[in-house]
C-alpha cells in the first residue's frame, strides 16, 4: 500500500486511517523508528510480547476461574495492550 503522511508543525506525522488500520494501530500505539541508508525512514509497529500478560488471569479470591473469566480476562488484557 503506497500513501503519504503529513507532518504537522509540531513535527509530527500523521498516518492515514487505512494504513493504521492495515496495521492494528491505535492512539498510543508505539512505532520503532529507524533511519536506513539514503535517507529513508522505516517505521514498524511495536507489538508487546506475551510475557506482560502473565499474571493477569489471576483473581483476588483465590478459587478457580471459569473458562467466562478466563475469556473475559483474556479479552481485558487484550484490549489494554491494544490502548497502551
Amino acid at each position: 500500500m503506497n500513501t503519504k503522511g503529513i507532518l504537522s508543525s509540531k513535527g509530527q506525522l500523521i498516518i492515514p486511517k487505512p494504513l493504521r488500520s492495515k496495521l492494528g494501530l491505535h492512539s498510543g500505539s508505539e512505532i520503532a523508528i529507524e533511519l536506513k541508508r539514503n535517507n529513508i525512514i522505516e517505521l514498524r509497529p511495536l507489538r508487546k510480547g506475551i510475557n506482560r500478560f502473565f499474571g493477569l488471569g489471576k483473581n483476588k479470591f483465590d478459587k478457580a476461574m471459569s473458562i467466562e473469566e478466563m475469556d473475559m480476562a483474556i479479552s481485558k488484557a487484550v484490549i489494554d495492550n491494544d490502548r497502551s
